[in-house]
């Protein structure tokens, strides 16, 4: 199809992973994970993945993808070709990587002389004879009465000449003709057996007569032409107008049954699509004209034309009266005696008539009485046969210029450049002829469209033109280049005159030249199909079909003979068009209707048998980016249909219905969504950019694999389009579906094998029908920028439940021993297969489902998330992030990847610059840093280094960064062949640290080194997507890319002025020098010192753009362009540039004082924190040569050198800084909390409260007061009295303000309210959580019965639990109020009350409700969650007893260890021997341990690096000449432990006595912390791999140890 050059590009979506300063500045970033992380403590307990394992998941994909519109695909030995609209061809060998081919060779003469279009199509080739059907003579004789005898000689005479083999040309698009059968003996049928019946019911028509005049009135023409260009193309609207007869509802579907006569006689039906037909029965009293073919006022009405079309040999079916009557199409009386001959022929080779007869039904066509006419028509089913006829005629196919034909308007031609109305071919290999078809689509301006058939002995061409297949546009008035005469119709309707039915365009203007330069009335489209986009195949009988149309009137097919590629016109179609009119669904020139009509949308057709059915493709929608373009998908049997749906619905409209989302009708629900929707729009996590517009493809079925093959457009704001292919798999009702990724020659699917490891979390994209025409990207031809399809994550419960964050929404189940697997999900059941697919250009395979629920047409795609080592693999060889080479500056390094990476980088020169990347200082000279990057996922972790040069203290020159240089000691020769690039010296890997709004400069020497083109890229700087900037050899500065485009020094695409080589004739050098600055401002060029042109030039006719923002262009210079091209890409990558370049250079302009000091600031405002509990850095010199010096309002807690000392309360500081750079001195303040420690942990625990009265109270003071709460677990079991009102309302316990009254109140629902009770006029804060009102728990309860309820409050979240089960995870629907979680636990912490019961609110209880009547047991309120593991009595002898860590994965706050220890008479009691012991362990020793001994000592070593810790080692404790405690005890009393460990101390206890501490290594309390949650097993009691000395001989009782965690 015809497709329009869009060059102006859209804005690129930009998504820079660094964060930037102020102009050519250095910065300050965020900090990441290396700031507060151990990465050893990280890395413990996981497993190292390495380079070799990477390369064992990924398989290196390689993609070239090729910009061939209207796809049409064929194989050719182990290669496959795609040829599309405007000469584009493409080939490859792997479905991945496609190679351009030079078709500008296409076409050629019968002696292989290359052709231009303009020439190429002008005069046919083929002259040999074509069989005709009688149909054709039968016409002149009905409408031509007078004929004389030299006219019937014509009909019959046969001339035979030679054709000319030599010229073989492949057609583009076949048009297949049904022809009007003769029917077989009713015996023959009934031994054939070979079709069914298949019929379609039909409303009653009126009257001929009735239906045309309302026909008539009814119709409208809001269509424009077709064929008119593509901008026009784009904004046709269709009639909405409806015929009163032969209607077919849009949601009938065809049926295939047999029909058994009333009385009992089996009727043979033939391959119908609609109807139900037997043997013909014609009644001679009839008078009627033929309803099938001829219109009243197209034929005479002598009573002899009425009955002479009876099929010979045809015998009637007993029926009663109420049956209908087969008519068929009259032929005259004088040819009665050829067919009496004609079945005695028939009789003696019924072999050879079997062989080439056909039968394809017709829908029922019915009629009622004509109340002008006395003949009555009797209710008929109209056999529609297409059967080839035992006597032909034999004629010479004519010449015919195809040119003139689709060239007839003004102004109209084939166009040289780009083929840009030469349409969608079709390649096939003939096999009778042995020779490549093509057949191509030539297209005018009013519907004079004609599709031409080519040949070649090579596929590569050239393809000499043999002849058209069918025409469209063609009229009765005469001297016009339309006329219809110009057409082969003769072939079909003789020499007759125009039938009235195709007289649809009239009023015809002509200039001097013969061109038609105006039309008065077009309604061709409101009728008839318009001749293009053919699709040719075999069906599997070996017949020749074509399939054609687009939106007018319907997709139609016709059936070739293969023997001349040309149509079959010895096959013959019935007329329904009398009856039906825009309903017409046969026609004896257009073939039958398959799909589409009444101008709905829908284009592309293309048929491929796939498996058991014959699939067609159409491609609903404009095919512009925001034009909802789209692939549907309908089926059937038999080629030439019924075609229908997932659902049953046919592809053939009955009306007009919207059947895309448009401006017209921009809700799914207002469209009509027949056709399954093969693909949505998606962009995956891995594309660089979203799929939009998929569709006119081609499909191949190879062996037992089958693909779609489209084009695609993108959301990248460009009208750029590209290669597409997926591979197809089907379901287990055989409904085809496509892979989720383009095809990655992954192995084929076993469908008889039922995959493993299904279960998992799964991205899910559903593809409905609400994607394609966004309101707000602008008109239906604009570019997309709307929503692309959801990417929600589900998970594939082994259970085979499907779950959402955590709640089921769906089941899954696999057919067992198969491929085959349901999901349901939603309210749809999608139905399709489990397949293991690489993720396209990721390169990494996952378990992927696809996908379509039958009842609705809507597709599914699931790819399985990655983890572990697949995910580490994936993010190595396919970085989301990006890490800096160079920096200027503090930057800013990534701290996740995809697929839920983390990433912890560690700096090899923290003195320097820190694991974060804020820059101490510059140094001296440029200085290279390792950067270690731990990339973690699950169990599993990678390491890898990276080296990152700190750039000098001096780098800035002159006010500028030099940073970059090419071609400073050889010169650049362009063109060059090996294309060669290299990484943008301004891209965001380059320039960390500095920005660009300052302004670059681009500065190169460049001489002519032959013509002068002005496209031929010099250079050109890309992104990943589309985006470009481009200088000329003609200096013509073009930019495409983020916030639009402007052309300077370009006019009509020629050269306007060439400044280089105007300045080297000036100058008589040998060069020129070139700069070219660009800001935030504009740009300009200087040539040898002097300017050739600014942005002035885009206001006049030598330059164009909508740039509004030049700033733009420097934000993407630096964070999306990522390649500089040397000698091409720029939009012409074809034309080359005849130059030689040397001495290039890259600058950033860098700034003033007073800039340099704003920047600092800015930086400083970025590295200061807003709040701390750990030393900050306060730097005293500054980039640039900048000096900073401090004062803060409280030293005390934060001095002049940032250390930082805690405070008894949460405080804030006011930092202030002054920055000075020459005359210039900036202050600027900073604010800083120092915020409390989070509470290791804090616990209030009773056993036992029973509530006995509704006003019982118990105050005491809150353990939480003070405390800064990360959360707060409340645990209890509770009774209900048996009068408890359990209402949900009452209370159990309070945190109460004893200053203002306010309270956090705990009540049974379980239900939690904080009201802060402030005096008023103060903004009370309140906070409900589930409320009664919300929803009744309580109420649900029983008398009686113990129920446990656990309440998890953290920062993010609350969650209730009751009996383990979560009832309440608090949102909008069970909470409400005018605060969060965080100021509900910091206010717990400013209550110095807690109470036991609520009392009586009247009396000033502690909540707004009464105390619940209840017994509450085992209360605990702490300040985080806890694991434990408790033992009565542990005897420690020889051998320790080892188990799971129950703290492993748990993000410790605290580790509280507490036992009673009996000492054996024999135990040692020197400190040293051991009691218990967290260790990992490995092979041989213990991988590190933290080991707890008599003395009390704890001991902490990790062997991997070194680190560790002893705290009251023995001999620490003898040094400092402190009594080893243990050694002190009395071995035969009972002494109790308390160790308590967290991050910012360690209590040791004997008997209730704290033991002095002396600590010795660097570890901190925190690595502990750490490493006990990476420990694997614990054990009672220690032994050599767990401990560095022995066991004590003791028995430890009550024994239990409790990890205190916020999160795990």
């Amino acid at each position: 199809m015809k497709r329009k050059i869009v060059k102006k590009i859209l804005s690129v979506v930009l998504a820079a992973s660094m964060i930037f300063g102020n102009v050519g500045l250095p910065q300050e970033l965020k900090e990441v994970h290396a700031v507060q992380t151990d990465i050893g403590s990280i890395i413990s307990g996981k497993t190292l993945v390495t380079d070799s394992e990477i390369q064992n998941l990924y398989r290196e994909m390689s993609y070239t993808p090729q910009g061939v519109h209207d796809p049409s695909i064929i194989k050719k030995d182990n290669e496959w070709y795609v040829f599309g609209s405007h000469r584009a061809v493409a080939k490859t060998d792997d479905l991945q990587n496609w190679q351009t081919v030079n078709m500008n060779g296409l076409f050629g003469d019968k002696d292989g002389t290359i052709l231009t279009p303009d020439e190429a199509f002008v005069n046919s080739l083929y002259k040999g004879t074509i069989q005709t059907s009688k149909m054709a003579q039968t016409f002149m004789k009905n409408i031509k009465d007078d004929k004389t005898k030299e006219t019937e000689e014509t009909k019959t005479e046969q001339i035979t000449v030679e054709s000319e083999e030599t010229s073989e040309i492949e057609t583009e698009s076949e048009q297949k003709t049904e022809t009007e059968s003769e029917s077989e003996t009713e015996s023959e049928k009934v031994s054939e057996n070979e079709t069914e019946l298949e019929t379609v019911s039909e409303s009653e028509a009126e009257s001929d007569k009735v239906s045309e005049i309302e026909t008539e009135s009814e119709q409208e023409t809001e269509t424009e032409s077709e064929s008119k260009t593509e901008s026009e193309r784009e904004t046709e609207t269709v009639s909405e107008s409806e015929t009163t007869s032969g209607k077919i509802s849009e949601n009938e579907t065809a049926s295939e049954i047999e029909k058994e006569a009333e009385d009992g006689t089996v009727v043979e039906t033939g391959n119908f699509l609609y109807g139900e037909v037997g043997a013909e029965e014609v009644s001679e009293k009839n008078d009627s004209m033929d309803i099938e073919t001829f219109s009243e006022s197209e034929m005479d009405s002598s009573e002899d034309n009425l009955s002479e079309e009876t099929p010979a040999g045809s015998e009637s079916v007993s029926a009663d009266d109420n049956e209908t009557e087969l008519e068929s199409q009259t032929t005259s009386e004088e040819t009665e005696p050829a067919k009496t001959e004609e079945n005695s022929s028939e009789e003696t080779s019924k072999s050879e008539t079997e062989s080439e007869s056909k039968e394809i039904a017709t829908e029922d066509s019915t009629v009622f009485e004509n109340e002008s006419e006395s003949a009555k028509y009797k209710k008929t089913a109209v056999n529609k046969q297409m059967e080839k006829e035992q006597t032909n005629s034999e004629v010479t196919f004519g010449s015919f210029d195809a040119n003139a034909w689709c060239t007839a308007s003004d102004g109209w031609k084939i166009y040289e450049g780009a083929g840009s109305n030469m349409w969608a071919p079709d390649i096939i290999y003939n096999t009778s002829l042995k020779k490549y078809c093509m057949y191509l689509s030539l297209n005018g301006e009013y519907h004079n469209s004609v599709i031409i058939l080519l040949t070649a002995d090579n596929l590569e061409g050239p393809y000499a033109y043999q002849g058209p297949v069918l025409y469209s546009g063609f009229t009765a008035q005469e001297n016009v280049p339309t006329n219809y005469q110009n057409t082969d119709m003769k072939y079909i309707f003789g020499e007759s005159e125009l039938l009235e039915r195709y007289q649809k365009i009239s009023g015809i203007t002509l200039d001097s030249n013969g061109k038609i330069t105006n039309v008065g009335e077009n309604k061709w489209g409101d009728f008839w199909p318009h001749a293009i986009d053919p699709a040719v195949f075999y069906d599997e009988d070996g017949n020749l079909w074509m399939i054609y149309g687009s939106w007018s009137g319907g997709i139609y097919a016709l059936e070739l003979d293969e023997t001349t590629g040309l149509r079959d016109y010895t096959v013959t179609y019935a007329s329904d068009y009398d009856s039906k009119k825009q309903s017409v669904t046969s026609d004896p020139y257009f073939g039958k209707k398959i799909a589409g009509g009444y101008y709905v949308s829908g284009e592309g057709p293309y048929i491929e048998k796939i498996g058991n059915y014959y699939y067609l493709f159409m491609s609903y929608g404009f095919y512009a980016p925001n034009g909802g373009y789209s692939m549907r998908i309908f089926r059937s049997e038999n080629p030439d249909g019924p075609y229908v749906d997932t659902k049953g619905t046919s592809a053939i409209y009955d009306k007009f219905s919207p059947n895309f989302i448009a401006d017209y009708a921009k809700d799914v629900n207002q469209i009509d969504t027949r056709g399954m929707r093969l693909l949505t729009y998606y962009q995956w996590d891995h594309m660089p950019k979203g799929e939009v517009a998929q569709g006119h493809n081609s499909a191949i079925a190879d062996g037992d694999r089958a693909y779609v093959i489209y084009h695609t457009k993108f959301n990248d704001n460009s009208a750029g389009h590209e290669l597409r292919v997926h591979e197809l798999f089907q379901n287990k009702n055989g409904w085809i579906l496509a892979s989720p990724f383009a095809f990655a020659n992954d192995d084929k699917l076993n469908y008889n094998a039922e995959p493993a490891d299904v279960v998992g979390e799964y991205d899910i994209i559903v593809g409905d029908y609400s994607r394609g025409y966004d309101e707000n990207s602008g008109a239906l031809h604009e570019n997309y920028t709307g929503p692309l399809a959801e990417i929600v994550t589900y998970t594939l419960n082994s259970n085979n439940k499907i779950t959402k964050n955590g709640q089921e929404t769906g089941t899954w189940t696999i057919e067992s021993g198969k491929a085959y697997a349901t999901l349901t999900l939603d309210g749809h059941a999608y139905s399709g297969v489990f397949a293991e697919l690489t993720k396209d250009s990721a390169g990494i395979k996952t378990m992927c489902f696809t996908g379509v629920d039958e009842r609705t047409g809507i597709t599914l795609w699931g790819a399985k998330k990655l983890d572990g080592k697949a995910a580490i693999a994936d993010n190595i060889v396919n970085p989301s992030y990006s890490v800096p080479k160079k920096v200027y500056g503090s930057f800013e390094l990534p701290s996740t990847g995809s697929e839920g990476i983390d990433l912890y980088w560690k700096s090899s020169n923290e003195s320097l610059v820190s694991n974060n990347g804020i820059l101490f200082a510059m140094p001296e000279n440029d200085t290279d840093v390792i950067f270690t990057m731990t990339m973690v996922s699950g169990d599993y972790y990678y390491q890898k280094d990276y080296t990152i040069t700190v750039a000098s203290k001096n780098s800035l020159k002159d006010g500028k960064y030099l940073v970059g240089e090419a071609y400073k000691d050889n010169v650049l020769i362009l063109p060059d062949p090996s294309r060669p690039s290299q990484e943008n010296p301004f891209y965001k890997t380059n320039t960390a640290g500095l920005e660009l709004s300052g302004g670059v400069s681009i500065e190169f020497d460049v001489k002519h080194n032959g013509a002068v083109n002005v496209l031929g890229a010099l250079f050109a700087f890309r992104d990943k997507e589309s985006g470009k900037m481009y200088f000329t050899q003609g200096s013509y500065l073009g930019y495409n890319a983020l916030g639009g485009f402007y052309d300077a020094n370009l006019n009509n695409y020629a050269l306007v002025k060439d400044y280089i080589g105007d300045a080297i004739k000036e100058s008589g050098k040998e060069t020129a020098h070139v700069v070219i600055n660009l800001s935030a401002t504009g740009f300009e060029i200087l040539v040898d010192g002097k300017l050739a042109y600014n942005q002035t030039i885009l206001d006049t006719e030598n330059g164009a753009g909508d740039l509004e923002d030049y700033s733009n262009v420097l934000t993407w210079l630096q964070s999306s362009a990522s390649t500089l091209c040397m000698g091409y890409g720029s939009w012409w990558d074809d034309a080359l540039a005849n130059a030689v370049i040397s001495n290039m250079k890259f600058y950033i302009i860098g700034p003033n004082d007073e800039v340099a000091v704003d920047s600092v600031i800015a930086s400083l405002g970025k590295q200061i924190p807003d709040s701390t509990t750990t030393d900050i850095s306060l730097p005293v010199k500054g980039e640039f040569e900048t000096t900073i010096s401090w004062t803060s309002s409280n030293p005390d807690i934060i001095a002049l050198d940032g250390k930082v000392t805690i405070p008894n309360k949460e405080t804030e500081v006011t930092l202030r800084a002054t920055v000075i750079k020459g005359k210039v001195k900036k202050t600027a303040e900073f604010k800083v909390v120092v915020k409390l420690p989070a509470t290791s942990n804090v616990s209030l625990e009773r056993g036992l409260l029973e509530i006995t009265s509704f006003d019982q109270i118990e105050r005491i003071d809150n353990p939480f007061f003070g405390k800064n709460l990360d959360s707060l677990i409340v645990d209890y079991d509770i009774i209900f009295s048996e009068n408890a009102a359990k209402n949900g309302w009452d209370g159990i316990f309070a945190f109460y303000n004893s200053e203002t009254t306010g309270r956090v109140s705990f009540q049974t629902n379980p239900y939690i309210c904080l009201n802060e009770m402030l005096p008023e006029g103060q903004t009370n804060l309140y906070l409900d959580i589930n409320n009664p009102m919300m929803q009744v728990i309580a109420g649900n309860l029983k008398h009686g019965q113990e129920y446990n309820v656990k309440i998890v409050i953290k920062k993010t979240e609350c969650r209730i639990y009751l009996d383990e089960k979560l009832v309440v995870n608090a949102d909008a629907n069970t909470m409400s109020g005018n605060t969060d979680f965080v100021e509900l636990l910091d206010y717990i912490g400013k209550c110095d009350k807690f109470s036991w019961g609520v009392g009586n609110t009247k009396e000033g209880g502690t909540a707004f409700w009464n105390t619940e009547l209840s017994t509450i047991k085992n209360i605990c309120i702490s300040s985080n969650e806890y694991n434990s593991i408790s033992q009565e009595e542990v005897v420690l002898v020889t051998t320790p007893t080892v188990m799971g860590n129950p703290l492993y994965q748990k993000k410790l706050n605290e580790v509280v260890i507490d036992f009673n220890v009996d000492f054996a008479e024999d135990a040692i009691m020197d400190g040293w021997s051991g009691l218990l012991s967290f260790f990992q362990p490995s092979t041989g020793s213990a991988a590190g341990r933290v080991s707890i001994q008599t003395a009390p000592y704890i001991c902490y070593n990790k062997m991997e690096d070194g680190k560790w810790i002893d705290i009251n080692n023995p001999n620490d404790l003898n040094s400092a000449e402190m009594a080893v405690p243990v050694t002190k005890l009395d071995r035969s009393q009972t002494h109790h432990y308390y160790i308590s460990i967290s991050a910012f101390k360690v209590v040791m206890e004997i008997d209730g006595k704290q033991v002095e501490l002396v600590k010795n290594g660097a570890a901190t309390y925190q690595d502990i912390l750490d490493f006990i949650s990476t420990c694997q097993k614990f054990s009672w009691g220690v032994d050599g791999e767990t401990s560095f000395w022995g066991m004590e001989k003791a028995t430890l009782k009550d024994a239990s140890v409790k990890g205190y965690y916020s999160e795990e």
